[in-house]
């Protein structure tokens, strides 16, 4: 799926269409998610083209790390939720398959290291999220 924005104004007037040249590197559809007793992204839409640099700024418990964990695969959702045209569904882990990066928040460190290794860390297969 690519990002599409199709605006019919009427039958008389000029249809808008405008679609990047890149495919979706992200796209969800109808997505809701949450815990037992608690749905907490309730029919999310989203489409990010590639390249895209994305922050996802809301209140606490509004659904920030639901939505991480979901695309993640760490999470189950209903909707649909694609990483580059591929099902979320059908991905062992979206990071193994090199297609996200996440790298969850901490408050501290036990260890030393550069900030640019901490955030490469979200790259790999192996770090445990």
């Amino acid at each position: 799926m690519s990002c599409e924005l199709n605006q019919e104004l009427s039958s008389e007037l000029v249809t808008h269409n405008l679609t990047p040249i890149t495919p979706a590197a992200l796209s969800v559809e109808n997505l809701v998610a949450g815990y037992p007793g608690r749905v907490l992204v309730r029919n999310l839409f989203l489409c990010v083209p590639a390249p895209a640099f994305v922050a996802v700024v809301s209140h606490n418990g509004s659904g920030k790390t639901t939505l991480f964990l979901v695309l993640t695969g760490q999470l189950p959702y209903q909707g649909r939720v694609r990483l580059h045209g591929q099902q979320v569904h059908d991905l062992l882990r979206a990071a193994s398959a090199g297609l996200l990066g996440y790298l969850p928040q901490r408050g501290s460190i036990d260890f030393a290291i550069a900030v640019r290794e901490l955030v490469v860390m979200g790259r790999s297969a192996t770090t445990a999220c």
